[in-house]
């Protein structure tokens, strides 16, 4: 395993970078692709699209917005992530929670 602080650390370490320069084009791309991809793989299962249809009549009180999704991810460009990062993602901004699974029943600690 790896200690919780360690792992903090790493991710702490790529959220502050992000904040500071955006991500290389190729590699945002990249991710824009993948998460598209994901987007529409789940939108051709009945279950998944009465999810996002229920989240988003939740949380924005608009269940046509669930079919809006695709485009904004297409307007994305590296600077709003960039932005994105250093308004919402800063370390003051942050909560940690470490979870500690229990010891099984017998074992010894």
């Amino acid at each position: 395993g790896v200690e919780p602080e360690r792992l903090e650390a790493a991710l702490r370490s790529h959220l502050d970078a992000l904040a500071a320069e955006p991500p290389a084009a190729d590699e945002f791309e990249r991710a824009r692709r993948g998460r598209l991809t994901a987007h529409f793989a789940e939108s051709q299962r009945i279950g998944d699209r009465a999810d996002q249809l229920a989240l988003f009549t939740t949380f924005f009180d608009d269940p046509h917005a669930a079919f809006d999704e695709a485009s904004r991810y297409e307007r994305l460009g590296v600077n709003d992530l960039q932005s994105f990062a250093a308004d919402h993602l800063r370390a003051e901004r942050s909560a940690v929670v470490t979870v500690v699974p229990a010891s099984p029943a017998g074992a010894s600690s």
